[in-house]
């Protein structure tokens, strides 16, 4: 079986050294026959200080090939590491960011190569403010807050539990605040709904939402399951909780805007983002066949691409538009035999997305 490297970095209140003066420590965790995580402090130095950066993390680990399963399952061994380290510290750990992967077994065709490039120099695609939409609900806010202070706060907690929520990248996290948000709408909508006292157990305003918005029943009861198995910490494994709570995000996310129109008596005319973002950055994904070069990779040198990018405006199709020629650069280091070279342009999921000019990759418009 193929035997891959992957390289990862994480911000940490969290350093191996015992003093910050020490040099830098590395520490290695066995997780089975096959799979390893090889800790190290990263450092650098301005004027002779030190100062700790952050914590990189080599995984090593088997697979049938560098795709996204074998790519997920390194990162679950990352973040296993990072759990332990910050229990133990009592000290908080970011999520682990990839950096480059490869297959570490002799292979006379080339090894498989991916690295993760950031590509903050190109503009970033932002949802534009809704102006209608902002004004109908900063109305309605004043108007709550005078006449129903209760429910103005209500709202206003489950916008900020909403305001969480789509920060996060991570289903789960993603999943709790947004039912979180939901929540704090419940006996808000319970009245809207005119739910009667009889029939108030649990989460009927929620209940009620959901099954106005979905035409079904089991989008609530599958949330409500999932929640159960989350916050009261039932023995299913967050991969299984994972595949679960996915499909029902959208749902959720729209279920959260609708409760906000309701209870607020936002009028229909006042259009909003179709959909919500997840906020991913922008980044080139490289992937290649690469050969070692005649130092060789270990856990300490890994092969690598520099970037540069250059962006040239381009007079737009039209008004308030930004059109832009982007022409990335890469520069191999560690490695020779460079075969199969291919990337992508990733970035974030939005309603508002840059769009590739037909007849070109390179042309890009926001």
């Amino acid at each position: 079986m193929p035997q891959f490297r992957f390289v990862f970095l994480a911000d940490s209140d969290v350093r191996l050294m015992p003093n910050a003066g020490d040099s830098p420590a590395a520490w290695a965790f066995e997780h089975g026959s096959t799979e390893r995580v090889l800790v190290r402090d990263v450092l650098d130095h301005i004027n002779g200080v030190p100062r700790h950066q952050k914590l990189c993390l080599n995984v090593v680990c088997e697979g049938g090939t560098l795709d996204d399963h074998l790519h997920d399952h390194a990162r679950a061994l990352a973040e296993t590491t990072l759990i332990l380290l910050s229990a133990s510290s009592r000290a908080p750990t970011g999520d682990v960011e990839f950096f480059v992967a490869y297959e570490t077994t002799p292979n006379e065709n080339g090894r498989a190569f991916l690295q993760w490039l950031p590509a903050s120099e190109l503009p970033a695609p932002r949802t534009p403010a809704p102006h209608e939409l902002m004004g109908e609900i900063w109305d309605a806010i004043q108007r709550a807050a005078a006449a129903d202070a209760p429910l103005a706060q209500r709202v206003v907690l489950s916008m900020s539990w909403y305001r969480r929520a789509i920060r996060e990248t991570e289903p789960l996290f993603r999943f709790t605040n947004l039912w979180l948000s939901l929540e704090a709408l419940n006996p808000r909508l319970a009245d809207a709904f005119e739910v009667s006292a009889d029939e108030r157990q649990g989460l009927s305003g929620v209940r009620r939402l959901l099954e106005e918005l979905t035409g079904d029943r089991k989008t609530f009861r599958a949330a409500v399951k999932a929640r159960q198995d989350i916050l009261h910490v039932k023995r299913v494994l967050p991969v299984d909780v994972r595949r679960r709570v996915e499909p029902l995000l959208v749902s959720l996310d729209d279920a959260v805007a609708a409760g906000w129109r309701r209870l607020l008596s936002v009028p229909d005319r006042a259009a909003g983002p179709a959909a919500a973002v997840w906020p991913y950055p922008n980044r080139f994904i490289i992937r290649a066949r690469l050969q070692p070069d005649a130092e060789g990779w270990s856990d300490h040198r890994h092969p690598w691409f520099d970037q540069e990018l250059n962006i040239t405006a381009r007079e737009p199709a039209a008004p308030g538009k930004v059109t832009y020629d982007q022409s990335p650069k890469w520069t191999m280091q560690n490695a020779e035999d460079c075969t199969e070279l291919s990337y992508e342009l990733r970035g974030p999921v939005t309603p508002n997305p840059p769009h590739i000019e037909p007849g070109t990759e390179d042309a890009m418009s926001v």
